[in-house]
């Protein structure tokens, strides 16, 4: 798993978007990382320009060398839109399954994880072909993750 691997910033995805992006001549993908999407959402703007992103990368640094894993990814889920004006998991959780997050199924996870990257075009409960292509893929991989091993925490 990526995320436990790199150090902030995965250099080759951002690379890849990079190379994408140019030859689409616009955004077609971005290259952030979890750590880097939370460190824009706790402390700068939305606005894109190379100051703006200079901030970012000192930011997720800082994060990736003071907080753990654990701790950037559970703030990112508490963080993040799932939904117009439906902001982290208990929220949404609530909003979309009527529930708390600790009694949510797997399968509900699943669909919460499909729509992080639009959450303004998607809902995790309605059973679009979107949403129900990216959770059977999330569902699919969960088997084959151990999200946090020993070592990592």
């Amino acid at each position: 798993m990526i995320f436990l691997k790199h150090k902030g910033v995965d250099w080759k995805q951002l690379d890849d978007a990079l190379k994408l992006n140019k030859r689409r001549k616009r955004i077609i993908r971005g290259g952030s990382t979890l750590t880097m999407q939370l460190a824009k959402n706790l402390y700068l703007t939305t606005e894109r320009n190379i100051l703006r992103k200079a901030k970012e990368l000192l930011i997720t640094f800082r994060m990736e060398k003071e907080i753990s894993k654990r701790a950037i990814l559970q703030d990112y889920v508490n963080e993040i839109e799932w939904g117009d004006g439906i902001f982290g998991i208990k929220e949404a959780s609530q909003k979309y399954f009527g529930r708390s997050p600790l009694n949510l199924t797997v399968n509900q996870c699943a669909r919460l994880a499909a729509v992080i990257p639009s959450p303004l075009e998607h809902k995790p409960n309605l059973n679009s072909p979107y949403v129900l292509r990216r959770s059977s893929i999330i569902l699919s991989r969960m088997n084959n993750v151990i999200l946090f091993p020993k070592e990592s925490l």
